[in-house]
């Protein structure tokens, strides 16, 4: 189902530079940039993927592509209405990828999440997120230091354990144009004062926007 919906390349490259247009009226400070479809490096690169990820036309095998994903994805069919596709052991900045599909009856099957769980930790510029996506929600919490694992993972700390804060930023901007997805994004990262936060999670979530009743 997922290859049945692809568009063709014109009708993707349009879609993203619609998206780049709505940045521009909305003022942003990455407008000016030419979007790159990767895994975010740094604030810009979070910019560049939320404008693709807000076009409808981007499609599983387009993001797949895009993001220079390896290998077969393991799939966890968690219901009939939604598919993981976790990649892991992925090169370079990405430790592992899930692409998630969620299926309704009037839009079909279509790519709902991205997440990105990095190898080690990039730094992205909070206050070049606030400028594009307005405040974000704010959400701390004490985990374990252990290795690399993802926090989420510990609950409880062990014997001779020590932990660390971590928050994580939440952003729920508007979406960019009439036709585009309402995207929301999350990061997480060590708690600190510093304006470059050191994330090793990034989410992005959407869905299709509800035509205006009238």
């Amino acid at each position: 189902m997922i290859a049945a919906n692809v568009q063709n390349r014109r009708e993707f490259l349009f879609g993203a530079t619609a998206a780049g247009v709505a940045f521009t009226v909305l003022g942003c400070r990455s407008s000016t940039r030419e979007a790159v479809l990767k895994i975010p490096e740094d604030a810009d690169g979070c910019v560049d993927l939320f404008k693709f990820f807000s076009d409808p036309a981007l499609v599983f095998e387009q993001a797949r592509t895009g993001l220079s994903l390896t290998g077969e994805p393991k799939i966890l069919q968690s219901s009939e209405r939604w598919r993981r596709h976790t990649f892991e052991d992925q090169k370079g900045f990405a430790r592992s990828v899930e692409l998630n599909t969620t299926t309704d009856e009037k839009h079909g099957e279509y790519l709902s999440d991205i997440y990105i769980n990095y190898a080690k930790p990039v730094g992205i510029s909070l206050s070049t997120m606030k400028a594009n996506f307005g405040v974000a929600t704010e959400h701390f919490k004490k985990v374990p230091i252990v290795g690399t694992a993802a926090p989420a993972m510990f609950t409880n700390l062990m014997p001779g354990q020590r932990e660390k804060e971590v928050v994580s930023y939440g952003f729920y901007p508007e979406p960019i144009a009439p036709a585009s997805m309402k995207v929301s994004i999350l990061f997480t990262a060590d708690s600190t004062y510093w304006d470059t936060k050191t994330v090793d999670f990034l989410r992005l979530e959407r869905r299709p926007v509800l035509p205006a009743l009238k």
